[in-house]
């Protein structure tokens, strides 16, 4: 089984800059940067104009897209569940002084 490479990476293996996709899709960089890293939600027709812009199958940039969504998704939670754990271990420390 191969590994899925992030979008940025397989971008990067291309030779194409952020600023030149970007400038080949006529969107902004930091749109650009947080779709490749799932921080961003956009439509279908969005992730088939970076797939014609880095010469990628389409379903495989939409496959890497989400990828990307769920490992954000992933680490919030474990942020979330770490801050969770800390603030309810310090109330039980001090029901039990």
């Amino acid at each position: 089984m191969k590994q899925l490479k992030p979008l940025g990476a397989v971008r990067r293996a291309k030779g194409l800059t952020l600023a030149k996709v970007a400038a080949i899709m006529k969107t902004s960089t930091s749109t650009l940067s947080d779709f490749e890293s799932g921080k961003e939600e956009v439509t279908d027709d969005y992730i088939g104009r970076y797939a014609m812009a880095i010469k990628e199958p389409v379903h495989e940039v939409s496959l890497r897209y989400w990828v990307a969504v769920q490992m954000r998704a992933i680490v919030r939670l474990e942020a979330a569940h770490r801050k969770l754990e800390t603030r309810y271990a310090k109330r039980a420390l001090r029901k039990l002084a």
